[in-house]
C-alpha cells in the first residue's frame, strides 16, 4: 500500500495548457495505491486517510508533478561510472596520467574506456593522440570519448581492432583525422567515432552486467535527489537494451525508463534500419515502453551550420558590438569555431557535419513511420534542422507525433515551420549556462538564435525539457534557472529576449516532457487517476523571482506513491 497525503502547502497541478490566472489553488493531494486519489483542500484530502496512510505536513512548501527528463542517456551514464572520468583535466598529460593509473590498478578487461574528454578545457598544450593513449595503456586498446560522445581518440591497438588504416575512407558525416603523412592520428569525428565506441563498450558486455546494475543504482540516487521520476533514454542499442530489460525484469531498475532505439549494432550514428522490423512505438518490453526510433541529422560540437556570406560578416560585427557593450574585449580574442567554414559553389558558408545525404533522411523517416515508429531526430543547428523539417513536411499524417532533439541554433522561419509539422521540440536549457559563454564568443549571424525557447513557444511549438546527460548536468531546476534567466556560468545573459516564464519552464519538465514520452495525462500532472509521481520543493517556483530560482531545493521525491528520496523529516 502506497498511501500518502500531503497537506498545508501549495499544489501546482500543471493540468492546464497555460498558466492559471488566479492564486487560489489546491493545498493538498492524497495518494492511494500509487495513484493520485484527490487534489483539493486539506479537509478533502485528509478525509481519505486510512490505517497505514502517511501524512506529510508541507508547512507552506510546494508539491508539483515529478520531473520527466525527455532526453537522458541513462544506460550510457551508468556505463560511464565503470570507466575513467577525464572531467577537469587541464592538459593531455593529466588525461594520460588518469588513464595510466587505471590501466595499472583496474582488473583486466578488453578495453580501457575513458569519457568526458574535453580538450576545450585544456589550459595549454596539444590534444590527445593515439600515441598518448599508447603510452598510458600499452598494448591494451583504449578509447577516450569526447564529452559530447560525437568524437573519440583511440589508441593504436584500438585503431587496429577497428580496422582503421591510412586507406580507410572518411565515412559520410564523419572524419578519420590524419597527420601530414596520411596516417590516422587516432582522432575520430562524428560517424567515424560511433563504431569504435560501440566496439569498446560491447567487447566486455557479458562481463559487466552486474557492475552496470550497481552503477545504475548509484547514479540514480542523484537523479531521485534532483526530483527526476522518469527518463527517456535516446541511445538504446542492443547491448544497452539487454541491460535495461534484464534489470527491469529482475525488479532492479531504480526508476522508470522509456527507450528510443538507435541501431542495434554498429554504433550510435548508424542508420537504425535493423530496428524497423522490431517492436515499434507503444510496445512494452519487460515493462519498458518503446518511445520510438532515434536518428542523427548532424554533429554535436560540430553541428551543421549554413549561412550566407554577407550575414556571416554581420555576425562578426555583432560579436564586436557585444565585446564593446559588455566591455569584454576577450570575446574577440576567444572567438572561435570547431573548424574552418567551407565556401560552397552556391556562395554559402558551411560548418560541421550532416550525417545523411540529401533525401536519405526523409526516406528513412518515411520507412520508420510506415513501420509504426515515432521518430526523434537529433538536429542541433540550422542546416540539419532544415533537413529534418523537409523530411517531416513530406510525411503523411501518422499515429505518433515526431520529435526534434536539441534545436540549438535556428531562425524564426524554421520555428514556424516546425510548429506547422506538429513535431515536439526536445530542448536542453542547461546548455545556456554550460555553453553560453562560448556562444557569446562566436560570430553567429543575428538571425540565428541559441536554444530560442521564447521564439519556439510563441511560434506554437510544443516543447519538452531534458538534460542530454551525461553530456550536460541533469538537475531540472538548474535547467529551469537557465531557461528563466538565460544566465551563463560566467554571469553573462545570453540572448535574454529568449527567456521564458517560471510556469513555462516548469511545464517543460512536466506536461511537455510527458507529451514527448507518450504519457500525457498520466504523468507530468497532478490530477485524480494519474500516477503518483511527485516532487516536494522548498519554495514555489511560480512565486520565486527568476534570479532566485537556483535557491529552490528538492526535499522529497515520490514515484508511484513510494518515497524514493527525502532530504529531511517533515512527517507528523
Amino acid at each position: 500500500m502506497n498511501d500518502i497525503i500531503f497537506y498545508g502547502g501549495t499544489v501546482l497541478t500543471m493540468a492546464g495548457k497555460v498558466e492559471p490566472r488566479d492564486d487560489a489553488g489546491p493545498t493538498a493531494v492524497a495518494v492511494r495505491d500509487g495513484r493520485i486519489a484527490a487534489v483539493g483542500g486539506d479537509a478533502e484530502a485528509l478525509s481519505l486517510r486510512r490505517d497505514g496512510t502517511r501524512l506529510v505536513a508541507l508547512r507552506g512548501r510546494t508539491v508539483c508533478p515529478g520531473f520527466i527528463d525527455a532526453h537522458h542517456r541513462f544506460t550510457l551514464a551508468a556505463w560511464c561510472q565503470l570507466g575513467i572520468d577525464l572531467a577537469g583535466c587541464r592538459s593531455a598529460a593529466e588525461a594520460v596520467e588518469r588513464i595510466q593509473w587505471r590501466a595499472a590498478t583496474a582488473r583486466g578487461g578488453p578495453w580501457l574506456y575513458a569519457y568526458n574528454y574535453a580538450p576545450r578545457r585544456f589550459a595549454h598544450g596539444p590534444t590527445l593522440t593515439r600515441y598518448d593513449l599508447d603510452a598510458a595503456a600499452g598494448e591494451r586498446p583504449a578509447v577516450a570519448m569526447h564529452f559530447s560522445y560525437h568524437e573519440a581518440v583511440v589508441s593504436s591497438a584500438g585503431v587496429r581492432l577497428a580496422g582503421i588504416s591510412r586507406a580507410t575512407p572518411d565515412p559520410l558525416g564523419g572524419r578519420v583525422v590524419r597527420d601530414r603523412g596520411g596516417e590516422p592520428t587516432g582522432e575520430l569525428l562524428e560517424t567515424a567515432a560511433g563504431p569504435v565506441e560501440a566496439l569498446a563498450r560491447t567487447a566486455g558486455a557479458s562481463l559487466h552486467y552486474e557492475d552496470w546494475v550497481s552503477a545504475a543504482a548509484r547514479y540514480a540516487e542523484g537523479l531521485l535527489a534532483a526530483g527526476i521520476t522518469h527518463v527517456c533514454d535516446p541511445g538504446v542499442d542492443a547491448m544497452l537494451e539487454g541491460y535495461l530489460r534484464r534489470a527491469s525484469d529482475e525488479g532492479r531498475l531504480p526508476l522508470p525508463v522509456s527507450m528510443l532505439f538507435v541501431a542495434a549494432r554498429g554504433g550510435l550514428f548508424r542508420p537504425p534500419e535493423d530496428r524497423l522490423e522490431g517492436p515499434a512505438t507503444g510496445a512494452i518490453l519487460d515493462g519498458l515502453p518503446v518511445g520510438g526510433l532515434k536518428l542523427f541529422a548532424d554533429g554535436g560540437s560540430r553541428c551543421a551550420v549554413c549561412t550566407g556570406l554577407l550575414e556571416s560578416f554581420a555576425g562578426v560585427a555583432a560579436l564586436a558590438g557585444r565585446a564593446v557593450r559588455l566591455r569584454r574585449p576577450a570575446l574577440l580574442r576567444d572567438a572561435s569555431a570547431p573548424e574552418r567554414p567551407r565556401l560552397g559553389r552556391d556562395g554559402r558558408l558551411r560548418l560541421g557535419y550532416l550525417h545523411y545525404a540529401p533525401g536519405q533522411l526523409a526516406a528513412l523517416c518515411a520507412r520508420a513511420q510506415a513501420h509504426g515508429f515515432g521518430v526523434a531526430v537529433h538536429a542541433a543547428c540550422n542546416a540539419a534542422i532544415d533537413g529534418v523539417l523537409a523530411a517531416y513536411e513530406g510525411l503523411p499524417a501518422g499515429a505518433h507525433r515526431h520529435r526534434v532533439e536539441h534545436l540549438v541554433s535556428l531562425d524564426a522561419r524554421q520555428a514556424r515551420r516546425l510548429a506547422a509539422t506538429g513535431a515536439i521540440g526536445v530542448v536542453q536549457p542547461a546548455y545556456i549556462g554550460e555553453l553560453g559563454d562560448e556562444w557569446e564568443a562566436m560570430p553567429t549571424p543575428p538571425r540565428l538564435h541559441s536554444v530560442p525557447l521564447r521564439l519556439l513557444l510563441d511560434a506554437g511549438v510544443a516543447l519538452a525539457g531534458s538534460s542530454d546527460a551525461p553530456v550536460a548536468p541533469y538537475a531540472p531546476l538548474r535547467g529551469m534557472h537557465a531557461a528563466v534567466t538565460r544566465c551563463t556560468d560566467a554571469g553573462l545573459q545570453h540572448q535574454p529576449d529568449q527567456a521564458i516564464t517560471p510556469w513555462e519552464a516548469l511545464h517543460l519538465w512536466t506536461g511537455g516532457a510527458a507529451l514527448a514520452t507518450h504519457q500525457e495525462g498520466q504523468r507530468g500532472v497532478v490530477r485524480p487517476g494519474a500516477a503518483a509521481d511527485l516532487v516536494v520543493l522548498s519554495h514555489n517556483p511560480l512565486a520565486t523571482p527568476p534570479e532566485q530560482f537556483d535557491t529552490i531545493r528538492v526535499e522529497q521525491t515520490v514515484i508511484g506513491g513510494a518515497t524514493v528520496f527525502e532530504a529531511g523529516e517533515k512527517s507528523v
